[in-house]
């Protein structure tokens, strides 16, 4: 059983880890530039406590199945220049050996429902232009509203807008093909 809950602080060195391993991998061959997990542990512990002081909420998500960690989503307030009522994806990782599975999915319906709670109406995503990724994003109904430039030019990074509620309805309809991987009190009804 999968399960969807927000990190305790001794998991957070997990997430960070998987999303250093995922950086390398999406990024090997095409971009010199490579993670320090210290560097980015660092980042996101001190970027986690100060959502008070920045007047936001963040939370980090892990998927979890028997307390191991095989994927992470990280969310926050997203900036009004990217889209008024709407929260920011600041990371969206899955162990290679568990893609596939819809834990991606969980973990985005999960952040969708969090948000909402908040007022939120729609997500944004910034992702490398030429990840396999962006089919995902276009296939939950993001459309690309800039492209900007990380990296010293040396990466471009896709812009998504995703209104949450054409993403929840696409997300429950891939979700249930994966319902044997659910836990039994998992909720599958249909999205508004």
């Amino acid at each position: 059983m999968i399960e969807i809950r927000e990190l305790r602080p001794s998991e957070l060195s997990a997430a960070i880890r998987l999303r250093v391993d995922c950086w390398q991998e999406e990024l090997a061959g095409k971009v010199e530039h490579e993670l320090s997990f210290e560097e980015e542990l660092d980042f996101f512990t001190a970027w986690a406590k100060s959502e008070k002081e920045y007047e936001d909420r963040r939370i980090l998500l892990g998927a979890f199945e028997n307390e191991k960690l095989l994927g992470a989503a990280f969310g926050s307030f997203a900036e009004e220049e990217d889209g008024e009522h709407a929260m920011e994806l600041n990371g969206l990782w899955v162990e290679e050996a568990h893609r596939g599975k819809g834990i991606s999915l969980m973990l985005m319906e999960t952040l969708i429902q969090m948000y909402r709670v908040l007022v939120k109406n729609q997500m944004v995503a910034y992702n490398h232009h030429f990840a396999p990724s962006n089919s995902y994003y276009r296939k939950l109904h993001g459309e690309v509203v800039r492209q900007v430039e990380q990296l010293d030019g040396q990466l471009l990074v896709d812009v998504f807008l995703l209104p949450f509620a054409p993403m929840e309805k696409k997300i429950h309809e891939m979700l249930v093909k994966h319902r044997d991987k659910f836990s039994s009190d998992r909720n599958l009804v249909p999205m508004r």
